[in-house]
C-alpha cells in the first residue's frame, strides 16, 4: 500500500520523542563533559553518599547531616548549668560569712561589742549623776530591739554616756513568748538569763551575744541549753548561770518587770522613755536620739524613771534587776 503523502515525514519527526536519548536527564551536565549512560537508583545513591563524604571532609556543611556543633552546644549547656549551680553555692557561702560578720564561735556569732568597764553598772550604763536617763523596754526575741542594741546604741553610748551626759537602763521583758508565766516562754528564759548575767557582772556582754544570735521568734532557739552556751561564749560561768536559771526568784523578777510594763501600757518593744517621758517605740536612728538627748539636756535633769504609778522605778535608783 502506497504511503500517504507526508506520513513518512510525520513519523520521522515523531521518532525523537520516543527514543531513550530524548528523555530529560536527571543529573545536570557541567563543563564540557559528555553525556553519560543512564544510571540505576542504587548507583545514584552510592554516588550521592560519596559526594557527601567528600564535601564533609572538605570542612563544609553537607545538607542532610547534622552539624557537630549541635553536640558541642549541648555539652556547653550542661557545663553552663553545672557552673551556675557551683556559682550559686559560692554566693550563698559568701553571704553566710558576711552575715556572720566574720566572728563565729562554733554555731554562735560574736557581736564584737565591748563597753568600757567604768560605764557598766548591772543593767545600767553610765553615771547615776547623768542629767538625762534613757529607759529602754525590750524583749530579747524582738528583732528591732536587736538592731537598736547592736547598731544604734553603741553610737549613743560613745556620744553621750561616755561623756557623762546620759545614763541608759535596760528593762528586759517577756512579751513575745506567749503566756508570760509559761516555763517554755523563750522571751522569759532569755530575760531570766539577763538577771543571772547581772549577778555575774556580765549583763551587757550577755545582752549583745543574745541579740547577736537571735533567729526566728518562738522558733526554739532560746532554750535553756542554748542560752547557757551563749552565756558561756559571752564570758559567763556556765555552771553558775544554769543554776541561776532554775531559781524561782530569777523568773519572778522577769514576771514583775513584764507586768509593770504592761500596766504602764507598753505593748511593743523597744519602747523608750527619756527622763520619765515616753518618746516613742520602734527603731530610732542615732540622729533621732541626738535630737532627743540634746533637747532633754537643754531642759535640765529629771528626777525619776517611769513606772506604772509614776514614782521612781527600782532600776532608776541603782537596782541591778532588769
Amino acid at each position: 500500500m502506497a504511503p500517504i503523502p507526508g506520513e513518512a515525514s510525520q513519523r520521522t519527526r515523531a521518532t525523537p520523542a520516543t527514543t531513550p536519548e530524548a528523555k530529560p536527564r536527571r543529573l545536570p551536565l557541567s563543563g564540557n563533559k559528555q553525556p553519560t549512560r543512564s544510571t540505576t537508583r542504587k548507583e545514584r545513591r552510592s554516588a550521592q553518599r560519596q559526594g557527601q563524604a567528600e564535601t564533609t571532609s572538605g570542612g563544609r556543611r553537607t545538607p542532610g547531616i547534622a552539624p557537630k556543633r549541635a553536640s558541642a552546644t549541648r555539652i556547653n549547656s550542661r557545663t553552663m548549668t553545672v557552673g551556675g549551680v557551683v556559682l550559686g553555692i559560692v554566693v550563698v557561702a559568701i553571704v553566710a560569712v558576711v552575715q556572720l560578720g566574720g566572728h563565729a564561735t562554733g554555731a554562735l556569732s560574736d557581736p564584737a561589742i565591748a563597753y568600757p568597764a567604768s560605764l557598766l553598772h548591772g543593767n545600767e550604763l553610765g553615771s547615776t549623776s547623768a542629767p538625762v536617763t534613757l529607759d529602754v523596754y525590750d524583749d530579747f526575741q524582738c528583732p528591732i530591739c536587736a538592731q537598736h542594741s547592736l547598731n544604734v546604741e553603741p553610737s549613743v553610748v560613745s556620744k553621750y554616756v561616755a561623756s557623762g551626759k546620759l545614763r541608759i537602763i535596760h528593762h528586759d521583758l517577756a512579751l513575745l513568748g506567749g503566756k508570760p508565766t509559761d516555763p517554755n516562754n523563750e522571751s522569759r528564759i532569755a530575760a531570766s538569763g539577763a538577771v543571772c548575767a547581772v549577778a555575774q557582772g556580765k549583763y551587757w556582754d550577755y545582752a549583745h551575744w543574745v541579740y547577736g544570735n537571735q533567729t526566728v521568734e518562738n522558733g526554739g532557739e532560746f532554750t535553756r541549753d542554748r542560752l547557757t552556751s551563749i552565756a558561756k561564749a559571752a564570758g559567763l560561768d556556765a555552771t553558775s548561770f544554769a543554776a541561776c536559771l532554775d531559781q524561782s526568784t530569777t523568773t519572778s523578777q522577769v514576771d514583775v518587770a513584764t507586768q509593770n510594763a504592761i500596766t504602764m501600757g507598753i505593748s511593743s518593744t523597744p519602747t523608750f522613755y527619756l527622763n520619765g517621758e515616753l518618746v516613742g517605740s520602734g527603731l530610732k536612728s542615732v540622729g533621732d536620739f541626738t535630737t532627743l538627748v540634746d533637747a532633754a539636756l537643754a531642759k535640765g535633769p529629771a528626777s525619776a524613771s517611769p513606772t506604772a504609778s509614776g514614782a521612781a522605778s527600782p532600776a532608776a535608783s541603782g537596782s541591778t534587776a532588769p
